[in-house]
């Protein structure tokens, strides 16, 4: 009995040796279980679980005499940025592990992780509601014939959204593993059509922005709402404690327009309109509160009749 349990603990050891990445939960034993998927669109959006792999080879010109050269057009054609966007639920996040990397630096091939989303210059969640600054969300990830870069394994949104970008202009490849975990206190939440019936949205008593957006035209109904206690208010614009709602068109990222700001208390349904590209409400909060909102979003027809409160977000 001592020999068979003493051959079991080397056994485990050495599996502990050989583990891919050194991560404190059970899930470096199910790598089988999870599904396998192929990136093939340039802008592909997922919302599942699983080892995702990309891989592009040398297209050679076929003309005669000319079967081992590469179509220079090809390459150039291909230096554009493609990225396959996650999302989850709202109270959960996204964790993201290179498995392989096979992109090289010195033709210009690229693998960038960033926390969230970018779109056309939108990024969500904007600077402002982020705790950390674009450059800080931002990954890139490459490798040399004779140097393999060193990156951590393993990368964690901090909200329900996540954004693998690439460049391999000549061939390349790249295979991630992508899980979601659970979020105890979601800050700032990306709507994704029938995600969800409703949304909660809180600063759990502490001092910061958080948000929530749609990248559709927006019908918004605020169910419950407690922001800065008192009565309801809609002029809140210097109040440290409010709801921004706010829109914005593609063309025009820069320059969002605000519907309003509202602070108080209210168990009466409020809706509003979006009719923007990009919707977003944003909790900023000074800590002295615990602020809180539960509000739904759905889609919003422009050849609708509007009956409430409507932003429009011309070009």
């Amino acid at each position: 009995m001592k020999i068979v349990l003493f051959l079991f603990v080397i056994f485990s050891s050495k599996i502990g040796t050989q583990a891919w990445f050194p991560v404190k939960n059970p899930f470096q034993l199910k790598i089988a279980e999870l599904k396998q998927h192929s990136i093939t669109d340039c802008m592909d959006v997922r919302s599942d679980e699983g080892i995702y792999k990309y891989t592009k080879t040398i297209d050679y010109n076929s003309e005669k005499n000319h079967s081992n050269f590469i179509d220079v057009s090809e390459v150039a054609d291909s230096m554009r940025v493609c990225g396959l966007y996650l999302f989850t639920d709202p109270d959960k996040i996204i964790e993201i592990f290179i498995r392989q990397l096979d992109v090289d630096c010195e033709f210009g091939g690229l693998v960038s992780v960033f926390d969230g989303w970018e779109l056309n210059g939108n990024y969500f969640p904007n600077q402002h509601d982020h705790p950390l600054n674009l450059e800080q969300r931002s990954n890139e990830l490459c490798n040399t014939w004779n140097h393999y870069p060193l990156y951590k394994s393993v990368y964690r949104s901090s909200q329900n959204a996540a954004l693998i970008q690439y460049r391999i202009p000549v061939k390349g490849s790249f295979t991630v593993i992508v899980r979601h975990l659970k979020n105890p206190q979601p800050c700032n939440i990306l709507v994704q059509p029938e995600l969800s019936p409703s949304y909660y949205l809180s600063n759990y008593g502490e001092r910061k922005n958080c948000s929530i957006s749609s990248m559709f035209p927006a019908k918004i109904k605020l169910i419950h709402f407690n922001v800065g206690g008192k009565q309801l208010q809609h002029d809140c614009d210097t109040k440290a404690d409010r709801l921004a709602i706010e829109g914005v068109m593609e063309a025009n990222a820069d320059s969002p327009k605000t519907l309003a700001n509202i602070c108080g208390k209210s168990n009466q349904m409020l809706t509003y309109s979006m009719l923007c590209d990009f919707s977003t409400l944003r909790l900023i909060s000074s800590g002295l509160y615990q602020n809180r909102v539960l509000l739904s979003f759905d889609f919003n027809s422009f050849d609708e009749e509007l009956v409430h409160d409507t932003l429009y977000c011309e070009t």
